[in-house]
């Protein structure tokens, strides 16, 4: 399940979307919602390649965003995953105060929190092994999570 390059890919999408929604939510009232060169990166058409079938019911603006999603996952994972190594990401995230989360031993997720996640890649850009480590605004740690060999 982790081994698949969709996994990877997924990945990408997911910090696509949360880099898109941090820049609106912090570009403030005066500047642009996105810089130019990832405005062009939206509005370009999606590969043959990563251009799948038309869900049923999906409208023309839906088709277009996922054709636009599916477009930049290609670029990012072109661009940043270019055979084996390490890939990290660090992200944060912040929630609804009104809803409540809790980890698996019974501990509340914190409302906003960072989480830094180291991937080793192999030849095939595949995730071979990955540690993430989940921590409070404050750095204090809430939650260490690692994958071995599928496990």
């Amino acid at each position: 399940m982790f081994k698949s390059r969709r996994f990877v890919i997924g990945i990408g999408v997911i910090l696509l979307l949360m880099s898109l929604a941090m820049g609106r939510a912090t570009a403030g009232s005066g500047g642009p919602a996105a810089p130019p060169a990832q405005q062009e990166a939206i509005d370009a058409p999606a590969p043959a390649s990563v251009a799948s079938a038309r869900s049923e019911g999906e409208t023309d603006e839906q088709e277009a965003i996922r054709q636009a999603v599916q477009t930049l996952v290609a670029r990012w994972s072109d661009t940043l995953l270019q055979g084996s190594g390490w890939l990290h990401m660090v992200t944060h995230h912040t929630r609804n105060k009104d809803r409540v989360s809790s980890l698996p031993n019974g501990q509340a997720i914190p409302l906003n929190y960072i989480l830094e996640t180291w991937y080793r890649l192999d030849d095939r850009r595949e995730v071979v092994e990955a540690i993430t480590l989940m921590r409070s605004e404050e750095g204090q740690p809430v939650q260490v999570s690692t994958f071995r060999e599928n496990t």
